[in-house]
């Protein structure tokens, strides 16, 4: 799988297997999709992507079934745009235009400010 996101606020999840390439539109972002992260596939297990957007929310989707893929979480908890996104297990480090990081527990939504980066000078 591929992920790509635009600036009309879409997610698309790509699939070339087996055939010409085909994609599936994830809906829910309503500025610009900024980042993108995929899960690592791992045997019996379900893919997840992230999203981070322009409009200051991350969201979760699951990945089970393409066809049907849904946002499974919306995080909240940025003032500004996200830009960047590093998941690691069950936790995520998000950091937005304003400098600001935020860790996410991704079983509780829950988020702790790590501090933010400030310009020289």
């Amino acid at each position: 799988r591929v992920l790509s996101g635009g600036a009309d606020g879409k997610v698309c999840v790509w699939s070339a297997s087996g055939g010409p390439a085909r994609a599936t539109t994830l809906l829910g972002h309503v500025g610009s999709v900024s980042c993108l992260a995929l899960s690592a596939p791992h045997t019996g297990a379900a893919q997840h992507a992230l999203s981070a957007s322009y409009d200051k929310s991350i969201r979760l989707w699951s990945l089970d079934r393409p066809a049907e893929a849904s946002s499974a979480a919306c995080l909240r908890g940025h003032r500004a745009p996200v830009l960047k996104l590093v998941w690691a297990a069950e936790l995520l480090a998000s950091a937005d235009r304003e400098g600001a990081v935020l860790l996410w527990d991704l079983r509780t939504g829950a988020h702790t400010p790590l501090g933010a980066h400030t310009p020289l000078g």
